[in-house]
């Protein structure tokens, strides 16, 4: 047995173990932390702003396209309500004119005293 104040080699050797662990912990503590890429709150404001601006840049290009297509619609819907006015139009100015002829060839056939005015049909 050895009483001596001398460290054997084994304590010395775990002491060494234990140093080196110890270190070696910290060092990739310390290298870990210097990885992080921690955005300063200028940082975060700029990135959020172009986020936005580009989501605003999008939603103007949508409203764009929609108010196009719009815009076409009402377009077609005006000529389609204007051919189908001018239709109505001329039918209604040929109903009149004939009812303007049949008036006129009654009336006329009605001024002969030899015809009967009741028992003449005029179909146009």
């Amino acid at each position: 047995m050895n009483l001596s104040n001398k460290p054997n080699r084994q304590t010395s050797s775990l002491t060494v173990k234990t140093a080196v662990i110890a270190s070696s912990l910290l060092v990739l503590t310390a290298l870990a932390a210097c990885n992080k890429t921690d955005e300063t709150a200028g940082q975060k404001l700029d990135s959020a702003v172009a986020k936005t601006e580009q989501a605003a840049g999008e939603a103007r290009a949508k409203t764009e396209a929609s108010m196009e297509k719009a815009g076409d619609a009402m377009k077609n819907a005006t000529q389609s309500a204007e051919a189908s006015g001018s239709k109505a139009m001329d039918t209604v100015g040929a109903k009149i004119d004939d009812a303007t002829i049949t008036a006129s060839i009654s009336a006329d056939l009605a001024k002969d005293p030899d015809l009967s005015a009741i028992k003449i049909n005029v179909d146009t």
